[in-house]
């Protein structure tokens, strides 16, 4: 037989090895890769989470912690009430509560005896009482036969550093003389009395002045 001719036989199946299946290549892991080359990838690391972005590069500032609760009165209390504001009047003029001795003024009856004035004040008169106004004034008798003087005639206090000299309501009137000049007394706040001066009570006259 010719070359030509020749038959190629093929071996049935099973006779001959079968050739080893070509490796598989295991599928890239997910994430974050790395690098241009198809070929070589590398995954990066895990990172924790960024923290937010505030603007101006800082966090917003806490909100304040809310003020304590004022702590409630005792069961069966009431609330203090809350002091009531004096009218400059009543400012200028004290009501005789709670007296302080002020060293420093005095007035002269005529038969030379003196009294201290305070700031609960000395009311002069024939048979002198308290005003309601000044509850803790002194009575200064005024024995005064012609009843020129009233039975509650006039009032003197001490305001700050002043002494101030009031008529209550007397009949024949108050005046004041300080550096030669004569002062009725009309307002219901009296006036001021200089250091020194004579005090008129009907036909009486005292002196006063800051010792």
């Amino acid at each position: 037989m010719s070359d030509d001719k020749r038959f190629l036989i093929t071996p049935p199946p099973g006779l001959l090895p079968e050739p080893p299946a070509p490796p598989v290549e295991p599928a890239p892991a997910r994430g974050d890769e790395v690098g241009h080359d198809s070929s070589t990838r590398r995954l990066s690391p895990n990172r924790p989470p960024s923290a937010p972005a505030f603007p101006f590069g800082s966090p917003p500032a806490a909100a304040p912690a809310p003020a304590a609760a004022p702590a409630s009165a005792a069961p069966g209390s009431s609330p203090a009430a809350p002091p009531v504001p004096r009218t400059s009047a009543e400012a200028d003029v004290p009501t005789g509560e709670n007296p302080v001795l002020r060293p420093g003024w005095s007035i002269q009856l005529p038969g030379g005896v003196q009294h201290p004035v305070t700031t609960a004040g000395l009311v002069l008169g024939r048979n002198p009482s308290a005003p309601e106004r000044w509850p803790d004034a002194q009575a200064v008798l005024i024995a005064d036969p012609d009843r020129s003087v009233s039975k509650t005639h006039a009032l003197l206090v001490v305001v700050g550093d002043e002494l101030r000299l009031i008529d209550l309501a007397s009949t024949n009137g108050v005046a004041v003389t300080a550096d030669g000049l004569r002062q009725k007394v009309a307002h219901p706040d009296g006036v001021v009395v200089g250091d020194p001066a004579v005090i008129e009570l009907g036909s009486f006259q005292l002196g006063a002045s800051r010792d």
